[in-house]
């Protein structure tokens, strides 16, 4: 019974001391794993390192930011457009048949260069008419001077005398009437009255410079004066039309800085506020701007499209080029080259003219710059660490 209660004393013994020691293999393990862990984990966020080839091939520009005029902008749309005098329509003052129709939407014509021309008989019967008036009228205003005369010697009544100044003065408005109306034509009356030639035709010329934009005849048509026949647009000068909403219109006043350009395209123009609209409209919450370029003529034409900045306020800021600015979410970045490599170090933007943004509160040391071009490549690299 002695041996039997010695045996099971060393059982007990062995099995403290064999579960203890595997305890202590356990603590000693997850130590050296801590250890591991701490001396691998670093207390601060990892140097981007790139070689000079590395950073030339990228493109990367190191400099300091600098303080600069940062102006705020209004965003808009419009069109380019020409004053109303510089728009002309040709419209036939009468009736007739058109003759010729060469010309097309956007051809070039020079002032007095020849659109097209019309016939219709009502065209010689009205200068066949003013020539007939003009002859009776030379007739009559004979024979009042003759009843003048006869007249004041008491050879003729006071009756006839005034009927023959009636006769006179009833043909010399009818005589004036057609004559303006054949001027109105086109038709000089004086060649009229000398030659005696009667025009078949009557012919329409450009009234200046520019390019056709409308053309709404065809060979043969019968055309009435209600009808327009071209429309000419003078494009010597044009004129910005953008549309602000009713929101921002406090902030615009007359000559500050519009940047405008074509969807698609790199080219920017220069313009300025010429007028600010006075009156919102109600469906579109919208006034407009009427604008002026700096430099005339341009290649637009009337009717194109644009997208618009309206510079406002301006003031001299501590700025870098957007290109130093990485966003990720609402946080902006830049990367400040240390001795070692690239840090990427969060930034407080601000105001921003689309080529440069405002950066604030930001310290560099004497000897430190930032990558102002090749930020996107850097944080690439960071991106490609991780």
């Amino acid at each position: 019974m002695e041996k039997i209660i010695k045996m099971a004393f060393f059982k007990s013994i062995t099995f403290y001391i064999i579960n203890f020691t595997f305890f202590g293999l356990i603590l000693i393990a997850c130590g050296k794993k801590e250890a591991l862990v701490s001396e691998t984990t670093p207390s601060n966020a990892a140097l981007v390192q790139l070689s000079n080839e590395q950073m030339e091939l990228a493109g990367i520009e190191l400099g300091k930011p600098e303080k600069r005029m940062i102006s705020s902008y209004i965003e808009c749309t419009g069109r380019i457009e020409v004053p109303p005098y510089s728009l002309y329509s040709v419209s036939a003052p009468t009736s007739g048949f058109i003759q010729s129709a060469k010309w097309l939407p956007g051809d070039f014509v020079k002032k007095g260069t020849l659109l097209t021309s019309i016939k219709h008989p009502d065209l010689v019967k009205l200068q066949r008419e003013f020539l007939e008036v003009e002859s009776q009228l030379a007739f009559l205003q004979n024979d009042l001077k003759r009843k003048e005369t006869l007249a004041a010697a008491d050879a003729a009544s006071q009756k006839t005398l005034e009927q023959a100044k009636a006769d006179w003065s009833l043909q010399q408005a009818r005589y004036k009437g057609l004559k303006a109306e054949l001027e109105l034509l086109g038709i000089a009356t004086k060649t009229l009255e000398n030659t005696g030639e009667i025009q078949s035709a009557i012919s329409f010329y450009a009234p200046v410079n520019g390019y056709i934009t409308k053309v709404n005849i065809n060979n043969g048509k019968l055309v009435s004066p209600n009808d327009l026949l071209f429309e000419i647009v003078d494009n010597s000068h044009v004129h910005l039309e953008l549309q602000v909403f009713a929101k921002d219109v406090g902030q615009l006043k007359e000559g500050q800085r519009i940047e405008c350009q074509m969807p698609g395209s790199d080219r920017v123009y220069k313009a300025e506020v010429h007028l600010v609209g006075k009156m919102i409209e109600p469906e579109t919450k919208t006034t407009m701007i009427h604008g002026h370029f700096d430099k005339e003529p341009i290649d637009l034409i009337a009717g194109t499209y644009v997208q618009a900045r309206i510079y406002t306020t301006a003031k001299e800021v501590l700025a870098v080029p957007t290109s130093a600015i990485i966003t990720e979410g609402n946080e902006s970045f830049i990367f400040i080259k240390k001795v070692n490599g690239f840090e990427k170090t969060a930034v407080i933007t601000g105001a921003s003219d689309g080529d440069f943004i405002e950066i604030e509160e930001l310290q560099l040391g004497d000897n430190e710059q930032l990558a102002l071009r090749g930020a996107y490549y850097i944080n690439g690299s960071v991106s490609g660490d991780e």
